[in-house]
């Protein structure tokens, strides 16, 4: 691999404006910001084929620090570009915001095979272009990684398309991500978006670049859901004749077809249908438990092209990953339009440092003093009440010196757990949710289940001596029967 020069594009300046801490001016609140390219001789494809002279473009937002560990990467969806930070993740990604850019350096690029500034089929001259893969996307942002001579990369994240690349970069660089993040998003293709993408490439095919507009129709119908286009629009017409939520499909598919190339369309529905994080690695827990940093999978119930249950949270399963929901009317598109609560997610995400991996100059490693795997201890607390927050505060004060670590714990109205350990802050905001009346089911990162649903889900996690303490005042002797059958320790209460 031969490096050329990044360089900066002059017909992409974009000026930005968040808002102004206290005291600053509008004028003195922006920022003018230029997109670069990065410029390699060539780039060798999963499918052996070899792209000569290729582009990478893409923004650099905040600044690295003295050991160049402090880089965010960020993954862009189907139709996105490389400028999160102005466009399409405002407010999410920039000055004082979630992913801080007085704190973080900031990389997004255009993906291979997209139209706004990466090599891709939108140029003429480059047709009929090769088929790119998800895998290929991640080693392309793998080798501008490597350029910038960053050793550690404090997380990884995106969502949908963004989501894949995401798991693609982390299978792809173990060792590297402290952090990764995956919005929306499957370990495989299922065959229901597959079969979503096939009618969008019919619809291309028959029209052309007017299919181009009928086809954003109806990804956007897998967006979003029922329950939103019925609360948004109902019934209600529209001045110029017909129904108002015909024109609003309409409109989706015009503004597309206006700034995007049909080429570039399918050629990343392409890269999507053919994604599979765990092809040629052993399956999906082969190809992500290797991963040193933390690995969390997100949800949203009700996205009608990703069932949260079945493309996500199996996968985190799988994975030994965590699993988190965003709730959202709108759907799919919730990792986008639900910005307070990525945003809480992702300040939670980066004011921790996960307890399984320590800085090198070589990437990521376990701790030299960290309990082995043999060592270590995983318990998992059933009730969550008074007692139980104060044995978890007291395990948690124990964890470095004990080896004993809270893994999970679960109340009558469900469960919160982290196959990496439940760190004090969590733990600390959890009792704080509960002492304030909130349930488990109900506090960040809860899950909704029985106390038997919620030992299933555990026991998929391959937890390490797992110990389940019963603090309970009820009967759960079938509960414990099933545990004591997933091998798990046992330690009770004094029930009558």
């Amino acid at each position: 691999m031969t490096f050329g020069p990044t360089l900066l594009d002059a017909g992409a300046a974009t000026r930005v404006a968040h808002a102004p801490a206290s005291g600053v001016g509008v004028g003195e609140g922006e920022a003018v910001r230029h997109r670069c390219v990065q410029l390699l001789d060539r780039f060798e494809l999963e499918s052996g084929e070899v792209l000569r002279q290729v582009e990478q473009a893409y923004f650099l937002d905040g600044t690295l620090n003295e050991a160049r560990d402090n880089l965010v990467v960020v993954f862009h969806a189907l139709t996105g570009s490389a400028d999160a930070m102005g466009d399409w993740w405002r407010d999410v990604v920039g000055p004082n915001l979630a992913i801080d850019t007085n704190r973080y350096a900031v990389l997004c690029t255009n993906l291979l095979g997209s139209c706004y500034g990466t090599t891709g089929p939108a140029d003429p001259a480059r047709r009929p272009f090769p088929e790119v893969t998800t895998r290929d996307m991640a080693r392309l942002v793998g080798q501008l990684v490597e350029w910038l001579h960053v050793p550690s990369v404090a997380m990884a994240i995106g969502g949908s398309l963004g989501g894949m690349v995401a798991m693609e970069f982390a299978a792809t660089y173990p060792a590297l991500t402290r952090n990764v993040v995956v919005l929306a998003a499957p370990a495989e293709h299922p065959a229901s978006a597959i079969a979503w993408s096939h009618i969008q490439r019919r619809a291309i095919a028959a029209a052309g670049d007017e299919g181009l507009e009928i086809a954003r129709m109806i990804a956007m119908m897998t967006y979003r859901t029922a329950g939103e286009l019925a609360d948004r629009f109902g019934r209600e017409e529209h001045e110029a004749g017909g129904f108002a939520v015909e024109r609003y499909l309409s409109r989706q598919g015009e503004k597309l077809r206006a700034r995007f190339d049909v080429h570039t369309y399918l050629a990343l529905l392409a890269a999507m249908d053919t994604h599979d994080v765990g092809r040629g690695r052993g399956g999906v827990a082969s190809a992500l438990r290797p991963v040193k940093g933390k690995i969390i999978g997100v949800g949203i119930p009700g996205d009608l092209l990703y069932d949260p249950l079945l493309d996500v949270r199996r996968w985190t399963e799988a994975a030994g990953a965590e699993y988190r929901e965003i709730e959202s009317p709108k759907g799919h598109d919730g990792f986008l339009l639900e910005g307070a609560q990525v945003s809480a997610l992702l300040r939670e995400v980066l004011a921790e440092q996960s307890p399984k991996v320590a800085k090198t100059g070589n990437g990521t490693r376990p701790h030299a003093n960290e309990p082995t795997r043999a060592e270590r201890a995983d318990v998992v607390i059933l009730g969550y009440g008074r007692i139980g927050r104060e044995l978890a505060r007291q395990l948690d004060g124990a964890t470095g010196r004990s080896g004993v670590r809270v893994a999970a714990v679960i109340d009558r109205s469900g469960f919160v757990l982290d196959p990496n350990g439940l760190s004090g802050l969590r733990l600390e905001t959890l009792a704080d949710s509960k002492e304030s009346g909130i349930p488990l089911a109900d506090a960040p990162s809860g899950v909704r289940a029985t106390t038997s649903e919620a030992l299933a889900s555990i026991r998929h996690l391959g937890l390490s001596r797992p110990i389940l303490v019963d603090l309970t005042a009820s009967d759960t002797t079938p509960e414990l029967e099933e545990a004591i059958a997933a091998g798990m320790d046992l330690v009770l209460a004094n029930k009558r």
